[in-house]
């Protein structure tokens, strides 16, 4: 379950996509393609309520053309994993905002159906830029097969 600190902010640091775990790799598509995959920096936790929590380490981030995929790398040998993806389909609205602290780049924030407002801070205002062209580009293409459906 994805859960993160009180103000759902996931911290983000471009990574290589290496960092992937294989458990997170078998969940893209042949036909998916990975945008952009960012180390989470900072505290976050997994669970559904504080009984639950466990301090989250070794975390990562992959936004590909269709959602986005979280996984918790836990414990010390990191054995335990938790692996969440949400499919940008559930995005309700979505919005950028600029800051004025040197060294933050621009924050991503996306309102998800069920989970709520969820804010992705970036350390490049790129890096922004192509998530966004990908929501976007997968909710057009839904709203356009929708309109051709019916």
């Amino acid at each position: 379950m994805i859960s993160v600190d009180k103000n759902n902010l996931f911290k983000l640091k471009k990574a290589n996509d290496a960092v992937i775990d294989p458990a997170a790799a078998d969940l893209i598509a042949e036909d998916e393609v990975i945008v952009g995959t960012y180390k989470m920096t900072g505290d976050y936790v997994i669970g559904e309520g504080d009984n639950d929590a466990a301090k989250v380490v070794r975390d990562y981030i992959v936004f590909t053309n269709r959602r986005f995929i979280s996984a918790a790398i836990l414990g010390l040998t990191g054995k335990t994993k938790d692996i969440s993806f949400v499919s940008y389909r559930s995005a309700e609205a979505v919005s950028f905002e600029t800051t004025e602290d040197l060294g933050v780049g621009l924050t991503l924030l996306v309102r998800f159906d069920g989970l709520g407002l969820v804010k992705f801070q970036f350390e490049k205002a790129e890096d922004v830029i192509l998530i966004g062209k990908a929501i976007g580009s997968f909710w057009v293409s839904g709203f356009l097969f929708r309109q051709g459906s019916g």
